[in-house]
C-alpha cells in the first residue's frame, strides 16, 4: 500500500468540518465519485476490442468497453466513508434481453480471461461422445489436445496503475472547486436566515 499526500489537507479538513453533515457527504461522495471515473475511464481506454470474426455465440465488438462501469456501494460508506467500486459487468445480471438498435449485451463474462489468459477448449472431434470423453478422462487420457494458451492483455490493473495518482489530483482538484462554494452557500444561507 503506497501512501498519497494531499497539499494543504489541514485546511480542507477544517472547512469542511464547519459545514453540515448533509453538505460533508454531498462533497465527500462528489469526490470519490470524480476519482473512480478517472479510473473508469483509462480502464475503458486500455480494453482491448475483438477484430476478428464473430462467431456464433461470440459476444459482438466492444461488449467488454460497454460492460465496464462504476458504483457507489452503499452499504458500505458511512458518514465519514465513501466506497465506490470499478468492475466489470458479467453474469445474468448484464444480459440484454432487449432488441432493436443500441440493444448489445453487456455480459462479459470473459473479462477474466483477458486479464489473466487462459487456454481455449479442446475441439471435440467428429465421432467423440460425452460417453467416449469420460472414459477418457477415467483412463487419464490427455483431453486438452489441441487447446492452446491465449496470452493475457491486462487492462483493468495498468489502467488502475496509470491512472491513480490522476484520480487523487482530479479529487484533490474537485474539492479546491466546490469546498469554498458549499462554503459560501452556506455562509449565503446564514446571512438570509435560511
Amino acid at each position: 500500500m503506497s501512501a498519497l499526500e494531499f497539499q494543504n489537507m489541514d485546511a480542507f479538513l477544517r472547512e469542511l468540518h464547519a459545514l453540515p453533515d448533509v453538505i460533508q457527504q454531498k462533497l465527500a461522495k462528489g469526490t470519490a465519485a470524480t476519482g473512480a471515473s478517472v479510473i473508469r475511464e483509462s480502464i475503458k481506454a486500455r480494453a482491448p476490442v475483438w477484430t476478428g470474426d464473430v462467431a456464433d455465440g461470440h459476444p459482438p465488438p466492444g461488449t467488454l468497453k460497454r460492460a465496464i462501469y462504476q458504483t457507489r456501494l452503499i452499504g458500505e460508506c458511512t458518514s465519514t466513508r465513501e466506497v465506490w467500486l470499478v468492475g466489470v459487468k458479467q453474469g445474468r445480471n448484464a444480459r440484454n434481453t432487449k432488441r432493436g438498435k443500441g440493444a448489445a449485451s453487456q455480459d462479459a463474462y470473459y473479462a477474466r480471461w483477458v486479464e489473466y489468459g487462459h487456454f481455449t477448449r479442446a475441439p471435440k472431434s467428429a465421432g467423440s461422445t460425452k460417453a467416449a470423453r469420460r472414459r477418457a478422462m477415467a483412463s487419464g487420457s490427455q483431453l486438452i489436445q489441441g487447446a492452446h494458451w491465449v496470452m493475457a492483455r491486462p487492462f483493468f490493473r495498468p489502467g488502475f496503475e496509470a491512472k491513480k495518482g490522476a484520480a487523487v489530483q482530479a479529487m484533490q482538484d474537485y474539492l479546491a472547486r466546490n469546498l469554498p462554494l458549499a462554503a459560501n452557500s452556506l455562509r449565503y444561507l446564514k446571512a438570509i436566515g435560511a
